[in-house]
């Protein structure tokens, strides 16, 4: 599968977004988060990560979505 340098940049540059946003949005103010706070992030992150691997399935065929939730990829198995 060949990944274009667009989608690269996209992804390394919304990835460099998301630690941005979330030091000034987040770690910045110093505070002990509660249950639900974690909770909340976590529900965010895992939906964001299922997203790309939707969205991983819709562009480039639903082999390579399966390998991002698989975790693995085919190209790398040595058998």
């Amino acid at each position: 599968m060949g990944v274009t340098p667009l989608i690269w940049i996209i992804t390394i540059a919304v990835t460099v977004a998301f630690f941005i946003w979330e030091f000034y949005a987040h770690v910045r103010k110093p505070h002990e988060p509660t249950i639900a706070e974690s909770a909340k992030w976590s529900v965010f992150y895992i939906a964001l990560a299922l997203l790309f691997g939707v969205g991983i399935g819709m562009v480039s065929g639903w082999q390579f979505g399966g390998e991002y939730f698989a975790g693995y990829s085919s190209s790398s198995c040595s058998s």
